[in-house]
């Protein structure tokens, strides 16, 4: 029976406690050139979700959404995305790459994202039918991991954030 009550307690605790929804890795080969460091949130919605993606690579970082299931549609290679942070919203054109289930985004864009992160606001990104909210709980502490790699140079409003 005392077996059972501390079971209860682990699984209370567990189901409690704040999941950290973002992954860090880093890939470092012989090759400086060939080196890069990924930081990514997840869908829980394994079907109608998709991943947030940020890759180092070259001195550069660049963003994508990656969708799990179906793909986009687009005339003109362009997708309408929406960031709904705490109190605004933004919204973009992002590139869709061939395959219809990739989406880039170009710089000033990456640092409109990332500035509501580091301030950790809430942000819910929608485009086309699908919809994730980022949790920004450790993001800070995820972003100085991929920093550190020194795979890239951080923009300069950047500089100065407390993370």
């Amino acid at each position: 029976m005392k077996l059972l009550g501390y079971c209860v307690i682990l699984l209370l605790v567990g189901a409690c406690s704040h999941q950290d929804s973002w992954q860090h890795t880093a890939i470092r080969s012989g090759i400086s050139e060939h080196n890069f460091a990924k930081l990514s949130s997840t869908s829980r919605d394994l079907v109608n979700g998709f991943e947030l993606e940020m890759i180092s690579q070259k001195k550069d970082l660049n963003l994508y959404i990656n969708i799990y299931t179906n793909t986009i549609h687009s005339r003109e290679n362009k997708v309408k995305v929406t960031f709904n942070a705490d109190h605004s919203t933004y919204e973009c054109q992002a590139d869709l790459l061939e395959g219809g289930q990739r989406i880039r985004f170009e710089k000033d864009q990456i640092a409109h994202i990332i500035t509501h992160l580091l301030n950790n606001e809430e942000t819910t990104i929608q485009l086309s039918h699908y919809e994730m909210t980022l949790n920004t709980h450790r993001f800070q502490k995820h972003l100085k991991k991929l920093t550190n790699t020194r795979f890239f140079s951080l923009p300069h409003e950047w500089i100065g954030l407390s993370y």
